[in-house]
């Protein structure tokens, strides 16, 4: 009976952990930030923590050292800069199909995005652009185009994405006639189910391996149709 208690304990963690949705935030002040967490869990991805700098770092022993770890690293490019044009070169006549393959999988992709992106779950906080320009044309040319670029986010968010619905106010692009940039601020957050994440992530998987094998057998059926060419020029 405990066995089952513990069985049962486990499933339900196990089903609270997949349900509980992975956050997303981009926010913008000036400055680039990014944070990933869940509920009020949050890791800075951007930008890394600088490393403070320590005196004792610059003692001449260890400025030998640095230079001699430099020219070993110098080294190393310079021969895996050879190994690459080596490889790039013998990689020449197959670059097309891959690259070729690479489109179609992309393609397959673009195809079915509604598919993953219904699975996100947006929130735009805030979003405020102050466009300006060197004049007052240049101005009212970038107020048209972010204006219009905006409407179409916002649009693409509510209509491809379950999308929080906006507040009044929390979204403003206005022009400034004194100023000759652009600033954003802006605070976006996107989540996704845990499950929903892991279940797109085996589709994407599945479609990549589909693809690849896909494009084995083209290069096979390419290549034992050239193969049989040259033997019937041989024979005549």
């Amino acid at each position: 009976m405990v066995a089952l208690y513990i069985v049962s304990i486990l499933i339900i963690v196990i089903a609270l952990l997949l349900m509980t949705k992975v956050k997303l935030r981009l926010l913008s002040d000036g400055d680039l930030c990014l944070k990933v967490g869940v509920g009020p869990f949050m890791v800075t991805l951007l930008p890394s923590k600088q490393k403070k700098i320590k005196l004792r770092d610059f003692t001449h022993k260890k400025y030998l050292k640095k230079l001699q770890l430099l020219r070993q690293e110098k080294e190393r490019l310079a021969a895996e800069a050879e190994a690459k044009k080596l490889k790039k070169q013998a990689e020449k006549e197959s670059g097309e199909n891959k690259l070729s393959g690479l489109t179609d999988f992309i393609m397959t992709l673009l195809s079915k995005y509604e598919k993953y992106t219904g699975r996100l779950n947006t929130e735009v906080k805030r979003l405020d652009v102050t466009v300006g320009g060197k004049d007052a044309a240049a101005a009212a040319i970038s107020y048209a185009v972010y204006s219009q670029a905006v409407a179409y986010i916002l649009e693409i968010l509510e209509s491809k994405t379950k999308m929080k619905p906006l507040k009044e106010g929390r979204v403003n692009v206005v022009c400034d006639w004194f100023s000759d940039k652009t600033d954003v601020s802006a605070d976006v957050v996107v989540k996704i189910k845990v499950w929903d994440a892991i279940v797109s992530a085996v589709e994407i998987l599945m479609l990549k391996i589909q693809h690849s094998n896909k494009n084995v057998n083209n290069n096979s059926e390419s290549e034992d149709h050239k193969n049989g060419r040259e033997q019937t020029e041989r024979d005549h």
